[in-house]
C-alpha cells in the first residue's frame, strides 16, 4: 500500500479526528497545494477550500460515517480554481467509531479547462454559421453528413422544390 500511495498521480490524505488533522499526504497532494500539510488543520492547510463546501462535507463524513462522492467539484487550491473528482470515507477505529477520514481525489482541472473551450469554440462556430449571409453547412464524416445549415442553405434548396 506504500508504494502505491506514494507513486499514485491521484490526491490522498488520511486526517483524523472532528477537527480534520492532516495525518499523511502523498506527494501528489503536496505538489498541488506546493507544500506539506502534515500536522495541520484541512482548515489551515486548505484554508482557500472554504467557499466550496469541502469543510462542511468533511464534518459530514465524520459525523455521520457515510461516504461522500463529487465530481468536477470547484475548488480553490494554491490561488488557482481547480476541478475534482473526489471521494471522502470515514476511517474507523479497531471498535468501529469514525476517527478520520480519507480523501481521494483526481484532478480534473486541464480535462474541464479543455472541454470548456472546446464547447466554446463549437458554440462560437454555430454562432457564425447561422449568421453568415450566403449558404454554409458543416458536414461531418466519410458520409458527409450535414451537422449544421444556416437559414440561407435552407432558403436555397426550398427554392428548388
Amino acid at each position: 500500500f506504500e508504494h502505491l500511495f506514494q507513486e499514485s498521480p491521484h490526491l490522498v490524505a488520511t486526517l483524523h479526528g472532528p477537527q480534520h488533522v492532516f495525518e499523511s499526504v502523498n506527494p501528489a497532494y503536496v505538489r498541488l497545494l506546493r507544500r506539506d500539510t502534515t500536522g495541520l488543520t484541512f482548515r489551515e492547510g486548505q484554508p482557500e477550500a472554504e467557499p466550496s463546501g469541502l469543510f462542511e462535507l468533511l464534518d459530514r463524513v465524520y459525523a455521520s460515517g457515510e461516504t461522500v462522492k463529487s465530481r468536477e467539484h470547484p475548488v480553490r487550491v494554491a490561488g488557482r480554481l481547480g476541478y475534482f473528482n473526489f471521494i471522502i470515507a470515514a476511517r474507523r477505529d479497531w471498535e468501529g467509531r469514525v476517527d478520520g477520514v480519507t480523501l481521494l481525489a483526481t484532478d480534473l482541472t486541464e480535462v474541464v479547462r479543455a472541454r470548456r473551450a472546446a464547447e466554446t469554440a463549437h458554440r462560437e462556430l454555430r454562432e457564425f454559421i447561422a449568421q453568415f449571409p450566403s449558404p454554409m453547412c458543416l458536414f461531418q464524416g466519410p458520409e458527409l453528413v450535414f451537422t449544421l445549415v444556416n437559414d440561407a442553405v435552407i432558403h436555397c434548396t426550398a427554392k428548388r422544390e
